[in-house]
């Protein structure tokens, strides 16, 4: 068995029943694998990838997306994946170690009672894409200091990381050309407040 984290958290769990292979997630793989032997005692764990609680249902799509053709049934799978599977699991914690790395070099670590903690693990993931962190506005040290950059829409909350300001900025942005070019006749925004708007990214 592949696993990434022995102390099964969160996150994407790989189990062959002998019949089929099952993918899915769990905030607590190790109670959901024990759920699984209770009502199948052949089951068996062939891997897991652990991830933060926010990042499981994407980092399952990612499996199920690169498993696809091999599909039976909602999350039932082929057996022949299984040999797969050890080689996918691989490259997703590898492509997980470094991405978390990238983002250590770019934000620090900062020092905490349970030793170096990478700065970055304390701040929000971004809600489009939670494999991101927040983008940060302000800088650490100033009056004001870092936060998380949020944007409302329809009234709800929403935490951006890089690719998803990225976006935004690009829908700001053509909503802001086709008011001047008149395209749009209503709009929630004018255009005043659209530009102090583009102005904060």
């Amino acid at each position: 068995m592949i696993n990434d984290n022995k102390n099964y958290i969160s996150g994407v769990y790989f189990l062959d029943d002998s019949k089929y292979i099952r993918i899915g997630c769990s905030n607590n793989i190790k109670d959901r694998i024990r759920q699984h032997r209770s009502s199948n005692h052949a089951v068996k764990v062939i891997a897991t990838i652990s991830t933060d609680a926010k990042e499981i249902r994407d980092e399952e799509n990612r499996a199920f997306n690169y498993f696809s053709d091999y599909i039976v049934e909602k999350s039932f799978y082929d057996r022949v994946i299984k040999d797969k599977i050890v080689h996918y699991v691989n490259d997703r914690v590898l492509q997980r170690s470094n991405l978390l790395e990238e983002q250590k070099k770019r934000t620090g670590v900062v020092q905490t009672l349970w030793g170096p903690e990478s700065l970055s693990a304390l701040r929000p993931r971004c809600d489009w894409f939670p494999e991101q962190f927040a983008s940060i506005m302000g800088k650490a040290g100033t009056q004001k200091g870092e936060k998380p950059r949020i944007i409302y829409l329809e009234g709800k909350k929403r935490v951006l990381g890089p690719k998803g300001k990225t976006i935004y900025q690009s829908v700001v942005r053509d909503t802001k050309s086709k008011l001047k070019k008149k395209i749009l006749k209503k709009l929630v925004l004018n255009n005043e407040q659209l530009e102090k708007l583009a102005e904060i990214f």
